[in-house]
């Protein structure tokens, strides 16, 4: 039998499905039960009105997944401790109607459920590696040809994987997450388990249990693991709705802008000495260590003793480079113009360095009279050569996202490998969207010691 007749056997079954819920009282009003249930913890997240919430997923064309999402999580639900699920009230009563490959579909899915997958490699338009987020287990190759069209390393997919004819296959309601929202299910999920443990000892103490269960720990587990299909959705519509609407982020410096901690190198064309005694000339400047500076918006001896005033930034002279640390983007292209003119000969041209390697590369990309590097082979090195130094660098500095601690010292101590890890998985997912091929980070996982596919 051909792909496209066992895709459209598949198809058929689906909206068969679809139409019978909707026939059906009783399955239609827990259809409507099971949306609600997923779409107003959403919508009071957001601080929105349902319905809003369901017009603009509608607008954003993003309904579909919603849709199937829903409908796969209500088609194989036990409800209220019946024996089986819509699909097998289905097939039971109408899957004799069903081609064998849509009936053995349909059975899959009754016999899977909801995981948050990782990516581990992918290639558009055939395949997908996948295994379970958090673990270390061999990936499954997964058939596929139209979503991986649009995924990436280290992406995260919270949906099913089902064998079909003994060959895994995504089923059809995916919602896809990047590595820094996969991370935060996996804190909400510890967060509900603690919270199961809790209640335990709560009711330990009062005395409505007499002991602990002697397998706790699982039980936590089990219990929160019963809420995944929440949590993932939940979080999926939360960020795709704030990604959409590009939401305002949570902090802003005191000008109003953006917070997004930036850090501007210069290389230095000058004696170390002559490029501090330009600096302390400086009036807007204040050495408050042996190599920094701190800048403010006015002359520094303007300001009174015990005046509250805004800090810009600071400057920070090193071995190899001058480096200029802002918590905006605005601040980090004044400050860089600023030091050119201020400076002139003794610095070199800037590199601004985000956390977002995409930011860095356009930084790097604008080196020469703001001309498109990465259009020749000769930029493309250039490029690299500029990120192989820039990372380098990183690795004896302290980085935000580790906890303003080193990529060394996390990869150093075994109990923060899971967060400098999550780190070099979010530099590879996002060096995809840079105006360049992407960079490769295997020396960077070689050089702390780490396996990329064993962590």
């Amino acid at each position: 039998m051909s792909n496209r007749k066992q895709r459209k056997d598949i198809d058929k079954a689906v909206r068969n499905l679809i139409n019978f819920a909707e026939q059906q009282s009783p399955w239609r009003e827990r259809l409507d039960e099971m949306f609600s249930g997923m779409l107003s913890p959403v919508a009071n997240s957001l601080q929105i009105a349902e319905d809003d919430l369901i017009v603009e997923l509608q607008e954003g064309g993003l309904w579909h997944m919603v849709f199937g999402y829903v409908f796969e999580e209500f088609a194989a639900a036990i409800w209220d401790d019946e024996a089986h699920s819509f699909i097998a009230e289905y097939l039971k009563r109408r899957g004799w109607r069903e081609a064998a490959r849509g009936r053995r579909y349909w059975q899959a899915i009754d016999d899977s459920e909801v995981q948050l997958w990782e990516i581990t490699a992918v290639n558009p338009g055939h395949h997908a590696d996948v295994r379970l987020y958090g673990s270390r287990d061999k990936p499954v190759r997964v058939k596929e040809a139209s979503a991986t069209q649009s995924l990436r390393q280290w992406d995260c997919l919270a949906g099913r994987v089902i064998r079909l004819d003994d060959t895994p296959l995504f089923s059809g309601a995916l919602l896809s997450l990047p590595p820094s929202e996969a991370a935060r299910v996996q804190r909400v999920l510890d967060r509900t388990k603690k919270e199961t443990i809790k209640l335990f000892k709560e009711m330990q103490k009062t005395g409505e249990l007499e002991e602990m269960p002697a397998d706790l720990e699982q039980m936590a587990e089990d219990e929160a693991h019963t809420h995944l299909p929440d949590i993932l959705f939940r979080i999926w519509a939360v960020y795709v709705y704030q990604a959409t609407h590009h939401a305002m982020p949570a902090m802003q410096n005191m000008d109003g802008e953006d917070f997004q901690p930036a850090k501007v190198r210069f290389t230095i064309k000058s004696p170390a000495d002559t490029l501090c005694k330009a600096l302390d000339a400086l009036p807007e400047l204040d050495r408050t260590e042996d190599a920094v500076w701190a800048w403010f918006p006015c002359h520094a001896d303007e300001i009174k003793e015990g005046e509250p005033t805004r800090v810009l930034g600071h400057l920070l002279l090193r071995d190899s480079a001058l480096e200029l640390e802002v918590n905006s983007t605005e601040r980090a292209q004044r400050g860089s113009q600023w030091l050119a003119t201020q400076l002139g000969g003794l610095i070199g041209p800037p590199l601004t360095i985000h956390e977002n390697p995409a930011d860095c590369l356009e930084s790097a990309s604008s080196l020469d009279g703001g001309m498109d590097l990465s259009a020749t082979e000769e930029g493309q090195a250039i490029i690299k050569a500029q990120l192989d130094k820039h990372y380098r660098q990183t690795l004896d500095e302290s980085v935000p996202m580790l906890n303003d601690q080193t990529p060394r010292e996390c990869a150093a101590d075994p109990n923060l490998h899971s967060i400098v890890v999550e780190w070099l998985k979010y530099l590879e997912n996002q060096s995809v969207n840079a105006p360049s091929n992407e960079y490769d980070f295997t020396w960077i996982w070689q050089e702390l010691g780490l396996d990329r596919y064993k962590q």
